[in-house]
């Protein structure tokens, strides 16, 4: 393990999305499988739900949340499906 003892000035932070996986990370579905994302209130979470539309091309929806809690606000877990 190494460390430094430098830190970052107080007038250089940011704030921004940081993308988890890299850049155009896929997850695969699998549909006996949910996928379950943890949040902190306050973090947001941008996903993308890709599908195939009827004239053969794929299409995608762009859905964005704000914390967990607004999350289970809007789907409750009942059973349906987005």
């Amino acid at each position: 393990m190494s460390a430094t003892l430098m830190a970052c000035p107080e007038d250089s932070r940011q704030t921004g999305f940081l993308p988890v996986g890299g850049e155009n990370f896929m997850l695969r579905y699998n549909s006996s499988l949910p996928i379950v994302i943890y949040a902190k209130d306050g973090f947001e979470i941008r996903y993308t739900i890709w599908k195939l539309s009827d004239d053969g091309l794929t299409s995608r929806t762009r859905l964005s949340m704000v914390g967990w809690t607004q999350f289970e606000q809007n789907y409750p877990g009942n059973g349906e499906q987005l």
